[in-house]
């Protein structure tokens, strides 16, 4: 007798869950959709990039930020490069990025790489805890829209601020002590 009534309670709370989180969607997914369904297209990135840019029209805009010293090549002949100045305490903030460029061979990815020049393992300063709230208020300023949530996304171990508008997301994380991503991709 006892058991019949725990199996009952059991299939009970089963069922309860399975119902309930068919349903259960979460603040990230509900945003995710909500931007999509407005058909809106964002597909300015950062120094004039896009999405939809082909690789000859990336090298090409690289090259004239780097005639206006906008830009540099950075470590290694890697990524491109620029220093910017924090303005909140007027540190110096190295940003690199890389497109990715998907089957369509357009932009469909930015990553952005951010660090403080004087980073060190013992300025509790220079750290990315600080730096990612400074890159969060730099990205809110040039591309504007809806502010940052905090999210868990499958993958990450690490609990990413994200920023969707339209087609355009944007997550944000610390990597280690020192550098802060930012990734931007083309939801479309």
């Amino acid at each position: 007798m006892r058991l019949i009534e725990i199996t009952k309670v059991l299939l009970i709370s089963f069922l309860f869950f399975e119902l309930t989180s068919c349903n259960f969607k979460s603040e990230y997914h509900n945003l995710v959709e909500r931007e999509i369904k407005k058909g809106e297209i964002n597909n300015d990135l950062i120094l004039g990039f896009s999405f939809g840019m082909t690789k000859q029209q990336y090298y090409d805009r690289c090259t004239l930020l780097n005639k206006n010293k906008i830009i540099t090549v950075g470590e290694y002949n890697f990524n491109p490069e620029q220093i910017l100045s924090s303005p909140i305490n007027n540190k110096k903030i190295k940003m690199s990025f890389s497109p990715n460029f998907k089957e369509k061979k357009t932009i469909e990815e930015l990553e952005l790489r951010f660090s403080f020049l004087g980073w060190s393992h013992w300025n509790t300063d220079y750290q990315s805890g600080v730096l990612i709230n400074q890159v969060k208020d730099s990205l809110i300023s040039w591309l504007p829209g809806n502010d940052f949530i905090e999210v868990s996304i499958d993958g990450i171990d690490k609990k990413p601020l994200v920023k969707v508008d339209g087609n355009r997301r944007i997550m944000l994380y610390k990597i280690n002590s020192k550098d802060v991503i930012a990734k931007i991709n083309n939801l479309k």
